[in-house]
């Protein structure tokens, strides 16, 4: 039987490491499917590309991190591809948070991929899909 333990908050929480980001992308990284490579890409975002995110979060310290999913003509399949890239985006946020890392999903008013070129961010064919907030830098 798998048992779950509860993750409480508390004042003597330790500051997270930095790797935890990394570890957290290596885990997202992970989700099965008949792909030889996932549909899913995760970006931490630097310099002009994380500016256009910090309106989302005014005054929060921390790191953005994008979630994007390879773009489809098919109506259908790029539903099933958004779906992959939340499932994805899911097992990133959990292993961010077993590692006492806070986070925040943000899927509306997310730049669309003309807005990241223009900030030096090449999605190629991607489509954009939400945002991760991560507080650690």
């Amino acid at each position: 039987m798998l048992t779950l333990s509860v993750q409480s908050p508390s004042v003597d929480r330790p500051v997270p490491e930095r790797g935890a980001v990394e570890r957290a992308l290596r885990t997202a990284g992970t989700v099965s499917g008949a792909y030889a490579a996932s549909p899913v890409r995760f970006r931490r975002l630097e310099a002009r590309a994380g500016a256009l995110a910090e309106a989302l979060r005014p005054g929060a310290a921390g790191t953005w991190v994008l979630v994007s999913v390879a773009g489809s003509l098919e109506a259908g399949h790029q539903a099933h591809l958004r779906e992959r890239s939340l499932t994805a985006a899911q097992r990133f946020m959990l292993a961010l948070a077993c590692d006492g890392v806070e986070n925040a999903w943000v899927d509306e008013a997310v730049p669309d991929a003309e807005a990241f070129r223009a900030a030096g961010l090449d999605l190629g064919a991607e489509v954009p899909v939400g945002l991760v907030w991560c507080a650690v830098g």
